[in-house]
Formats: C-alpha cells, sequence, structure tokens
C-alpha cells in the first residue's frame, strides 16, 4: 500500500492528531504530509492550516508559511496570537514594517500582550528608532509580572539601549537577540 492510500484510510480529525505526534516526535515531513492531505479535502480547516503554518515556519519557507496564516486569519480575525506569529514571520523575512503593522492591530485588541510588545520594541530598535522601542519595553515591564519570559528580554534589551553604546553596537547587540529568538522556538 503506497502513502496516499495509507492517508487516505483515515479522517481528518485522525490526521490532524497523527501530525500533531508527528510534530512531538520532530517527524515534520510526516506531519507535513498528513496536513496537506487534510487541506486537500478541508482547506478551511483551521486547525491544519495553523499547524501547516508552524511546520512551514520551522522549516523556514515563510512564504508558504504566510499563505497558511492568511488563509487562517481570512475567518479568524480576532484570533491574537496567531496574528503575532504572522507578524513574526515577517519579521523573520526582514518586513520589518509588514512585521509592526501586523503587531499593531495585535495591540489594538490585546494592548499588553508582552510578546508582541517585545519584538515590537526589538522591531524599532533595529530600525534606530529607539525612543519608540523604549515605549513599548517599558510599557511591557510596567504591564508584565516580573517572572514572565518577556519581563526579563525587555529589562536585558532596554539596558542596551540605555547604555552609552554607539548604534553599531545597539544593532549587533539586537541581532544576538533576535538570534536568540530563533533557537527558542
Amino acid at each position: 500500500m503506497d502513502i496516499q492510500s495509507m492517508l487516505n484510510e483515515f479522517d481528518n480529525r485522525e490526521l490532524v492528531a497523527l501530525a500533531r505526534l508527528d510534530i512531538e516526535q520532530n517527524r515534520v515531513d510526516h506531519a507535513l504530509l498528513k496536513i496537506k492531505q487534510v487541506l486537500k479535502v478541508d482547506a478551511d480547516n483551521s486547525e491544519a492550516l495553523i499547524m501547516g503554518g508552524k511546520l512551514f515556519a520551522q522549516l523556514h519557507l515563510y512564504d508558504k508559511a504566510k499563505q497558511f496564516y492568511q488563509q487562517y486569519l481570512k475567518n479568524s480575525h480576532q484570533a491574537t496570537i496567531e496574528k503575532f506569529e504572522y507578524g513574526m514571520l515577517h519579521f523573520d523575512s526582514n518586513q520589518i514594517d509588514d512585521a509592526l503593522q501586523i503587531w499593531a492591530e495585535v495591540l489594538e485588541v490585546e494592548p499588553l500582550s508582552p510578546p508582541t510588545l517585545f519584538y515590537k520594541g526589538l522591531a524599532h530598535a533595529q530600525k534606530g528608532e529607539f525612543e519608540k522601542s523604549r515605549e513599548c519595553l517599558n510599557r511591557l515591564m510596567q504591564s508584565a509580572p516580573a517572572d514572565n519570559l518577556y519581563f526579563g528580554k525587555a529589562k536585558e534589551l532596554l539596558t542596551q539601549l540605555n547604555q552609552d553604546q554607539s548604534n553599531e553596537d545597539v544593532n549587533n547587540n539586537l541581532q544576538l537577540a533576535k538570534n536568540a529568538y530563533k533557537t527558542i522556538n
């Protein structure tokens, strides 16, 4: 029996559940096969769209990931987590202005979102807009608990921004912060 025939033996819920198991076991290729099978039959399956988007992002295929997120967000305008992640795809693709616009939309719905405030601050800093960066980071630190992951990251980035450094030094440190994000996802 070939792979396609095997996949046809499962319904969409089973395929999504099996794809989730594949992801947990770091079998991205198997998960992607299952997600694509689900989307052939049900192009608007929200769970499959988000999983597909995350899988393509993990593979650094950001344009494909964006397509999955766009399809999902078409029907889920208030999905702030997914909209934040959609902004991250733009950020990781060096489309900083697009990421900032998306995150502004997230903050309209959830004005104190720690990851959104942190990455918006990081993006502004990368653009050399240090005052805007400080505003975002200070807002995060005033609203998030001290044990929040992004509180600590914001504090570190603010310290870097407030030190008397050249713009080149700040930008080098910002690149390290961006790279640190990549290792935790």
